[in-house]
């Protein structure tokens, strides 16, 4: 990599004296040509070169910027399903693995619904109406989410009627911090989080 280095310090220092010498006897003919163009879906920064039909060269250097936001970062993580850049703001951690919202979605769906009654639950709402009060959802969807919650393995159910019990498993707490990193900051999700604090609040 040194020596690479060291070769491309010469290549430039030899295309400056061209240049020069070519300015001095009145030629004007581009011997570097400098582009800036934001690098593709999985690349990172880079420089490339690249010959012209008139004996010149092209020095293309790519920006590095997030696959899915778009944004420009000094750092990037690679989502372990599709290989996409991620800045810290798109990626999300779950499993102790990186994904991209899209990829995550995927292998683990989660509507907003769900995640409100998932998050309800793991505060310790047992009723229907205590959880219909907080989170604004009819009871029949909220019967819905919760067949789906238990379906995708997020929560458990044990007894019977009214002496039924519902927990959160474990992969149900990390599905409840990777998506509040996609729910988390919309509007309606903060006003059920305000909701859910002061219901708490009186219930102690």
């Amino acid at each position: 990599m040194d020596e690479l280095i060291r070769l491309l310090r010469r290549l430039n220092d030899k295309i400056d004296r061209i240049e020069i010498t070519l300015s001095e006897i009145g030629l004007n003919k581009i011997v570097l040509d400098e582009q800036k163009v934001f690098a593709k879906e999985g690349e990172l920064e880079g420089k490339t070169y690249a010959s012209t039909i008139d004996g010149g060269l092209i020095k293309q250097t790519r920006i590095p910027v997030c696959d899915f936001c778009g944004a420009k970062s000094e750092e990037f993580d690679a989502c372990i399903s599709c290989g996409k850049k991620l800045c810290n703001n798109c990626k999300i951690l779950f499993e102790n693995r990186i994904y991209c919202i899209d990829c995550l979605e995927e292998i683990l769906p989660l509507t907003k619904q769900e995640y409100k009654v998932l998050v309800a639950i793991a505060n310790k709402l047992r009723s229907l109406d205590e959880i219909a009060i907080v989170t604004k959802i009819k009871k029949d969807l909220i019967r819905e989410c919760k067949k789906n919650l238990e379906k995708n393995g997020l929560i458990s159910s044990k007894g019977f009627l009214f002496f039924k019990e519902t927990d959160v498993l474990d992969k149900g707490l990390e599905a409840i911090a990777a998506y509040r990193q996609v729910y988390g900051s919309e509007e309606d999700v903060a006003l059920f989080e305000e909701e859910l604090m002061r219901l708490l609040n009186e219930k102690n």
